[in-house]
């Protein structure tokens, strides 16, 4: 575009050669424009409207702030000021601001689509959903057309857990815009959540198709393909989130849970520190570094760790229980009993926290308490192998033998191929003088561990027959 003098120019033609740099993204050819005109001409409300719309773009919202300020000041556009004064206060997290400023942007214009729109966005963020709806649907009134307006009221459907109706909308955006990568994008979470992956994966894969910078889009292909149990494709997926929006905590703590379950704690140790470093009140992202750290056994990491959790959920009954696992491990079983506490206060129907807690009465020598929390382990699930085996070593300890020998029998039932409950069979046998049952369990345990290469177990075994011969 060839360069003229601000003379043979008028103010409508340097909005418009603005707006054709700000389209091609020279933002700072149009703000320098903008800057000169301002500067040397009479106040023309456009030309702060669009300088404010650029500094927006640009992320410099106080900047933007100043302009929409400037408009009203002069009387003009004010439904038009106020609209970009919202934009800017909810990008800067001011959001009752914002929502003020669209109501007045409202009262100037009634039939202003984008306007409740924008605030139909900012009740969404405050998990408003229901007033959120009612503006978007409003929108859409104004502007049957409005397709972004479809989107935003079914991801607020679909957070309310209507997810009919979100797909209504999003199939409607997609009917109006169907190059409307975002629109794709939307209706593949909901396709994921109603469990019709393959639709759902061909969303995300179309909306990537179309905007292939889309972060989001790859986040959730590749929790698609980790719940496939394809982990190169997940991984993939996650790093390119990651690449393409350095900042996505969530794409970091994807990838760092994938590095876990490799065992490559050190990498997913790494990608939620990053995490948190753009996202600190992450709860999950301290949670899961907490755990990484317990498996290196860092106990004292791990507990600040779940510490930190804590602080910003102090409801995440899953954390006190890790918590617990982590202050057994370093020793401190009061403390471990002091965290199964609050996680069953939490949850009482978390039978981890029950069989957790009786290890640590264990290691206290409080038999009847440990046997206890077994039981509640069991109530709550019955298939808990570990709880059977461990209650019966409890009432071996109080030599209640034959309601050892029916735990070890129910653990047998659940594990048949479990060498060790066998072994315990023949020990609480022994102790009730059964001795040819016990040799008969001692031997059957004795296979099992040899076919199975625990060396250990079958030496241990074979001297528990010795002293039966």
């Amino acid at each position: 575009m060839a360069d003229n003098s601000l003379a043979d120019h008028s103010l409508d033609a340097i909005r418009t050669e603005a707006l054709e740099y700000i389209a091609a993204g020279d933002y700072d050819r149009a703000i320098t424009l903008l800057s000169e005109t301002i500067a040397t001409q009479s106040p023309y409300s456009s030309l702060y409207l669009t300088r404010g719309s650029a500094y927006c773009d640009l992320e410099r919202y106080d900047d933007a702030i100043a302009d929409f300020t400037q408009v009203l000041q002069m009387g003009d556009e004010p439904a038009f000021a106020q609209r970009g004064l919202g934009i800017a206060y909810y990008k800067l997290g001011r959001f009752q601001d914002a929502i003020a400023a669209q109501t007045q942007a409202l009262q100037h214009k009634p039939d202003y689509a984008d306007a409740y729109s924008d605030r139909g966005l900012v009740h969404t963020d405050l998990g408003e959903f229901d007033t959120a709806i009612a503006d978007l649907s409003q929108a859409i009134a104004c502007d049957p057309n409005f397709d972004i307006a479809y989107v935003n009221r079914g991801r607020a459907y679909a957070s309310l857990g209507d997810l009919q109706r979100a797909l209504l909308d999003f199939n409607q955006a997609i009917l109006l815009n169907n190059q409307f990568a975002v629109a794709y994008y939307n209706r593949g979470r909901v396709y994921r959540d109603m469990g019709e992956f393959s639709k759902a994966l061909s969303d995300f894969d179309q909306a990537l198709t179309l905007q292939n910078n889309l972060a989001p889009a790859y986040l959730e292909r590749g929790k698609l393909y980790e719940q496939r149990r394809d982990t190169a494709k997940a991984f993939q997926n996650y790093t390119a989130a990651v690449q393409l929006s350095p900042n996505f905590a969530e794409a970091y703590l994807y990838r760092g849970n994938l590095y876990a379950k490799a065992g490559d704690l050190n990498a997913a140790i790494a990608d939620y520190t990053q995490g948190l470093i753009h996202q600190p009140q992450s709860a999950a992202l301290y949670f899961n570094r907490g755990l990484a750290y317990h498996c290196l056994q860092k106990w004292s990491e791990a507990i600040q760790d779940y510490n930190q959790a804590i602080t910003i959920d102090a409801d995440y009954a899953t954390v006190y229980l890790n918590l617990g696992i982590t202050q057994g491990a370093q020793g401190d079983q009061t403390a471990a009993i002091a965290s199964f506490n609050r996680a069953i206060q939490l949850d009482p129907d978390l039978p981890e926290a029950y069989y957790c807690r009786g290890l640590a009465h264990g290691q206290l020598k409080n038999l009847q308490a440990e046997i206890d929390d077994y039981t509640q382990t069991l109530q709550l699930e019955p298939s808990y192998f570990p709880a059977w085996m461990n209650r019966g070593n409890a009432y071996f300890k109080q030599a209640r033998y034959e309601v050892a020998l029916s735990d070890f029998q129910q653990a047998s039932r659940l594990a048949p191929n479990d060498a060790l409950a066998y072994a315990n069979q023949g020990r609480a046998l022994q102790q009730l003088g059964d001795r040819s049952m016990a040799r008969d369990q001692f031997q059957l345990a004795a296979q099992l561990a040899f076919k199975q290469n625990n060396l250990l177990l079958h030496r241990q075994i074979l001297q528990e027959l010795q002293k039966l011969s």
